[in-house]
This record gives structure tokens, sequence and C-alpha cells, in this order.
């Protein structure tokens, strides 16, 4: 993990009810919830950030009818080799 630092924030209490609640049955101290409850919030966001990205390439340049059609074929060769039952 590298370097940690301590922080003191301040919540509601009724927040921190839940929070406390749901870390007490998930067997976690209260810096691991709250660092993993930051990290999923940061992971969803640099993935929900990447998607848009994607979208964005792909709506500038989609692949061509050409593509489509040999990715197609290509797939449909892989396929075929398959020992289907």
């Amino acid at each position: 993990m590298g370097r940690s630092a301590k922080v003191t924030i301040s919540l509601p209490s009724d927040l921190l009810d839940e929070i406390e609640q749901e870390r007490m049955e998930r067997h976690q101290t209260r810096s691991e919830f709250v660092r993993g409850l930051v990290e999923e919030t940061f992971r969803g966001r640099r993935e929900q950030h990447n998607r848009a990205r994607y979208l964005r390439g792909y709506e500038q340049c989609p692949e061509s009818d050409e593509e489509v059609a040999e990715a197609d074929r290509v797939g449909h060769q892989v396929l075929a080799a398959e020992p289907w039952e």
C-alpha cells in the first residue's frame, strides 16, 4: 500500500452509524472499510471515464463495413474449428 497518513473527518452521526454497522458485518476496521469505499469510488470514476473516452473514440472512428465483415468471417472460421457436440 505504501505510505499512509492519518486524516480526521466529520460525519453526520447517522452516516457514521451506517458505516459502523456495515464494517462490523464485514469484520473490517474503520480504516479498512473507508479506504475500500474510497478506492471503489475512484475505480468506478476511472472506469466511467474510460468508457466515455472509448465511446467518444468509437463515435469519431467506427469500424467500416469491411472491418465488420472480416471480423465476422474470422469468427466463423474460429468457431467452425471448435468440436461442437
